[in-house]
């Protein structure tokens, strides 16, 4: 199996967990150029396939919520901050459609968010953590 595809680091069988690790700006740029991509088409899609009253906003979500996605897999700290801002559209758009429960809901998802940040931040500053960071990178 290769390396990007393992839930841990080093060779088939290692047990080291991967570490949490910055997204690279490599990583950022293909990181925008899909997401942009992506929410582009989705608006698109929405506004002609659909009947959503809001086909850029639920494009932008859709779009941030795969590249949050993606870091996560990948332990990238940085994923954290497109999960918050997910939710910070989120849950004004849930309130702007009357799903007021929905909304509160993206608000606990939110404060989850924001935990998952710190602890991942955290884990940057333990003692060989920042090594294996860039020896991954």
């Amino acid at each position: 199996m290769p390396k990007h595809f393992r839930t841990h680091g080093g060779a088939p069988g290692a047990t080291a967990a991967l570490p949490v690790r910055r997204t690279t700006p490599a990583e950022w740029a293909v990181l925008a150029g899909a997401g942009a991509a992506g929410v582009g088409a989705l608006t698109v899609l929405l506004s002609g396939a659909t009947d959503s009253s809001v086909p850029f906003w639920d494009a932008l979500t859709t779009g941030l919520s795969l590249m949050a996605t993606y870091g996560q897999c990948r332990k990238l700290l940085e994923s954290w901050w497109l999960w918050i801002a997910a939710d910070l559209v989120y849950i004004p758009l849930y309130v702007h459609k009357d799903l007021y429960l929905t909304a509160v809901l993206y608000t606990g998802f939110l404060a989850l968010c924001v935990a998952g940040l710190l602890r991942w931040r955290r884990s940057l500053s333990v003692p060989g953590a920042r090594e294996s960071v860039r020896a991954a990178a």
